[in-house]
C-alpha cells in the first residue's frame, strides 16, 4: 500500500498531535480516513476513542484498500 499522500490536517487542534503521530495522521487526512468531530471539526487527538469511532476509521481503511 503506498503511504506516500500527505496533507496538513485543517483541524483546529491539529498543533496538539503527538510528533510522533504527526507523519501518519499526515497520511490518514490524506486519504480521508478521519473527519474531524461534528461543527467544530476538532481532531481530539489526547480524548481516547470509542468503539464506534474506531469501527469507522477501520471500514474507512478497509474500502480504501479496495479501492
Amino acid at each position: 500500500m503506498d503511504t506516500s499522500a500527505r496533507a496538513e490536517p485543517a483541524f483546529p487542534d491539529a498543533g496538539s498531535t503527538s510528533g510522533w503521530a504527526r507523519e501518519a495522521m499526515e497520511w490518514a487526512v490524506a486519504e480521508g480516513l478521519f473527519s474531524g468531530y461534528g461543527a467544530t471539526g476538532e481532531l481530539r487527538p489526547g480524548a481516547g476513542a470509542t468503539r464506534a469511532q474506531v469501527a469507522t476509521v477501520f471500514m474507512r481503511f478497509i474500502a480504501h484498500m479496495y479501492e
